[in-house]
């Protein structure tokens, strides 16, 4: 088998990292809720007590804490609660925390980072030395299906593909691009049915695949900038443990500490540290502690989960408001009329495909290699030795299934990067096994009869 294994090697880029001496000095946020440092509530004054300083959560968010760890670097933060990623996304969706705006009179993240380079301040950072985070896609998906229609995740990736592609081609060098939590464990989705969160379980797991993909393959066009993507669901997995929940110290990550009580006013738990959700879906500050953490530790491709200690609490003392309107629909109208005015791009925007037709037909290629290899290494050892009848079905099948394990090993337990069928753990386990078996027959019964046919 390992002469075999060694012949297997799925094309995909090596996972890109910040040099261990890199110093970051700026740290440069788009996307929503979970990123909002109190944007969305210089609109309405939302969300307002308990929530903490218009944040959506009782204390500072992750970006706010990862931008504390990395030295105090300063925060400019354009992320808005209820942002889509795609504009198109939002289908004028009504906002429940907002008295008068809907989801697309938000920014997106096409018009946040239209706002970071119209900002004053854009043009004195060092980008060499300033980190750039998104975190998005959610509301797409929210807004996707309250509006009745059917979610395309492989639309959500790419619309942050190719804002990732306007960050580089703006001069960004270090990029971090978070992908979905486990959005069927979030208290507004872990009481439903089955049947219900498993299709969201599906489109988180396809969004997570596409984009890792696509990252991947983007940093290897693009080798001397940093573009990063953070998978939090292991970490968050982890917590949602037995385990995890004891040594992160919570006792409660099912439900929320911030609730509606009965006559409509927010009840609150006495110890908001217990509990890992905030509300029905944002984290509470010490959830954010830990994620904060998780980035820095992708950041610097630090292995492992983030321990306790290397996730103290942190003080925010940078934290800058760039929205300085009352509504965001003078934002937007700001923004078109700037991107009227501003000169074209020397750089022709390229529209991301997160799935590369080459990569995807040389693994095609690899996998049938190992299949047909296996199947005739196999078929030659079933002659030689003898075997007979069921016997020689048996090891057969029982080779294949070694072999699937080990495909689905070498995937790094992510088949769908590889494998972008649909079901890529599917297709790694089962795929040709068929197929070879008449090869395996073929070599079985011509060493059965080189070997035995005389004796």
């Amino acid at each position: 088998m390992q002469s075999i294994l060694s012949l297997i090697a799925l094309s995909s880029t090596a996972l890109a990292a910040l040099n261990p001496s890199t110093i970051i000095k700026d740290v440069v946020a788009f996307g929503d809720s979970l990123s909002d440092n109190g944007n969305f509530y210089k609109y309405e004054g939302t969300p307002a007590a308990p929530y903490w300083q218009g944040r959506f959560s009782n204390g500072p968010v992750w970006v706010e804490q990862l931008a504390s760890t990395l030295n105090n670097a300063n925060l400019h933060d354009y992320a808005v609660g209820a942002s889509v990623a795609n504009i198109s996304d939002a289908y004028h969706q009504p906002i429940s925390f907002s008295k008068s705006l809907t989801a697309s009179d938000i920014p997106d993240l096409s018009q946040q980072i239209a706002l970071w380079k119209a900002d004053a301040s854009a043009n004195t950072l060092n980008l060499d030395t300033t980190l750039f985070t998104i975190w998005a896609g959610f509301n797409d998906l929210s807004d996707t299906i309250s509006a009745g229609n059917t979610p395309n995740p492989i639309a959500f990736a790419t619309t942050i593909l190719n804002n990732v592609q306007t960050l580089l081609q703006s001069g960004a060098k270090n990029i971090l691009v978070n992908g979905f939590p486990p959005l069927d464990r979030i208290p507004r989705n872990n009481k439903l049915p089955a049947n219900v969160t498993a299709p969201i379980k599906q489109i988180d797991d396809a969004f997570n695949a596409i984009l890792s993909s696509g990252i991947s393959h983007i940093q290897g066009l693009t080798p001397k900038v940093n573009v990063i993507f953070n998978d939090v669901t292991p970490l968050l997995l982890y917590i949602d443990s037995p385990e995890g929940t004891a040594y992160y110290g919570f006792k409660n990550v099912q439900d929320s500490c911030n609730t509606f009580g009965a006559n409509g006013t927010f009840v609150t738990c006495a110890t908001p540290d217990d509990y890992f959700f905030w509300d029905t879906v944002h984290p509470t500050t010490k959830a954010h502690k830990f994620i904060a953490a998780g980035a820095y530790n992708t950041l610097f491709n630090i292995s492992g989960f983030p321990t306790v200690t290397n996730a103290a609490t942190t003080t925010v003392t940078t934290s800058s408001l760039p929205f300085a309107t009352t509504t965001a629909q003078s934002l937007i109208q700001s923004v078109q009329m700037q991107q009227q005015q501003a000169q074209p791009e020397e750089v022709e925007e390229v529209k991301y495909n997160p799935i590369s037709p080459a990569a995807m037909q040389r693994n095609m290629h690899i996998l049938l290699y190992a299949r047909s290899t296996l199947a005739l290494s196999c078929g030659a050892a079933a002659g030689i030795l003898g075997l007979t009848g069921t016997t020689g079905f048996i090891f057969f099948f029982a080779a294949s299934v070694i072999m699937s394990i080990a495909l689905f090993l070498k995937t790094g337990f992510k088949p769908d990067i590889y494998f972008p069928t649909g079901n890529g753990t599917l297709h790694v386990l089962t795929a040709e096994v068929l197929n070879s078996l008449f090869s395996y027959m073929l070599f079985w019964t011509l060493f059965t009869g080189l070997v035995h046919l005389f004796e």
